[in-house]
């Protein structure tokens, strides 16, 4: 669905842009870019079966919401994420698909 990997390329592109601006550094040395970056492949990664098996639009978001808040409680529970760039990706992508 082109709806659903416009939102997981918008924050592709996010993460790229922090990349390339030393402002991102957290301060532990690490641009939250990969953090970006991170958050969302997980998060393709847990929504892009469901477009295989989801018969309809809405079971599939709400299919992905539940994979979302799964990975999302996952994330907490995960070192790596100092500055929260990754747990506030995962929910922007939730909130975007959440309007769909």
């Amino acid at each position: 669905m082109a709806a659903i990997e416009s939102i997981f390329q918008r924050q592709v592109v996010d993460g790229e842009r922090r990349l390339g601006d030393s402002h991102w550094q957290s301060g532990a040395g690490r641009n939250v870019g990969y953090d970006v970056l991170e958050a969302t492949a997980a998060a393709r990664r847990a929504v892009q079966p469901l477009l295989a098996v989801c018969r309809t639009r809405r079971q599939l978001l709400l299919r992905a919401d539940d994979a979302l808040d799964t990975l999302i409680a996952r994330w907490r529970e995960r070192p790596g994420d100092d500055d929260g760039y990754g747990i506030a990706t995962l929910h922007e992508i939730r909130r975007d698909l959440a309007a769909l």
